[in-house]
């Protein structure tokens, strides 16, 4: 039916699925959702690793445990004056512990002096085999 196009069909397809099952921590330009640079100028890494110690301090509040975050993996972001950030980061459970992938959502005002609002954090799911 696509004849030779069978093959960037699939390719489409299998990172619309892999955007769309990541729930906004993987870039999904068609949904508008992008990467934000964190290497390079601008401080975009500092205010990614500030918004996710604001989830971690949540979450250890909610939930009673010592999780210490460590360091950002990658970011996205959706929005305009305000955005939504899913930030992938390394973190430990526990003192020494090992590193541990895990994920936080929160919502930024920019240009505001609102304080960011967390919506989640939570250790990186397991990709199904």
């Amino acid at each position: 039916m696509y004849g030779s196009n069978q093959q960037l069909y699939d390719e489409y397809y299998n990172d619309r699925l892999e955007a769309f099952n990541s729930k906004g921590f993987l870039p999904d330009p068609l949904n508008g959702i992008y990467n934000l640079h964190i290497d390079g100028q601008g401080n975009h890494r500092d205010l990614a690793a500030n918004l996710a110690n604001v989830c971690v301090q949540k979450f250890n509040e909610t939930k009673g445990t010592t999780l210490e975050f460590v360091s950002v993996v990658r970011v996205t972001v959706s929005g305009a004056a305000t955005w939504k950030l899913c930030i992938t980061f390394m973190a430990r459970e526990f003192r020494d512990g090992p590193l541990v992938e895990y994920q936080a959502k929160v919502i930024h005002a920019i240009g505001t002096v609102e304080p960011p609002f967390p919506i989640l954090c939570r250790p990186s799911p397991k990709p199904e085999i």
